[in-house]
């Protein structure tokens, strides 16, 4: 009779790991499979108590870490779009242009 490899329970409708004095349910594909008494609904049920398994918390954490970097990156291209505006405005005489360029000059050293 096939284990989980995980839990090593022998059903898939069992859930024997143990966490602070609570049963949590293995996360192992192995209690995915249907039986006669492990049900498609208990299946459901029992994955919405589940803690996420170490890949799913990798993955979580390597979408935010892509998140962050084009986070970075936009914030760099702002800056020098900022710059840019700072610099032409400076070979203008008008005033209002002016005080745009100094609030963009501000703004893209992070005053």
């Amino acid at each position: 009779m096939a284990k989980c490899p995980t839990c090593e329970s022998p059903k898939p409708n069992l859930h024997p790991i143990q966490h602070e004095g609570e049963v949590q349910p293995c996360a192992d594909a192995f209690h995915d499979r249907v039986t006669a008494e492990n049900t498609p609904e208990k299946i459901a049920v029992l994955a919405s108590f589940r803690h996420p398994t170490v890949s799913e918390v990798e993955a979580e954490i390597l979408r935010r870490l892509r998140r962050i970097d084009r986070l970075e990156e936009e914030n760099v291209r702002l800056r020098e779009a900022l710059r840019s505006v700072a610099e032409r405005g400076t070979l203008t005489s008008c005033t209002q242009c002016k005080a745009v360029a100094r609030a963009a000059r501000r703004v893209a050293e992070g005053a």
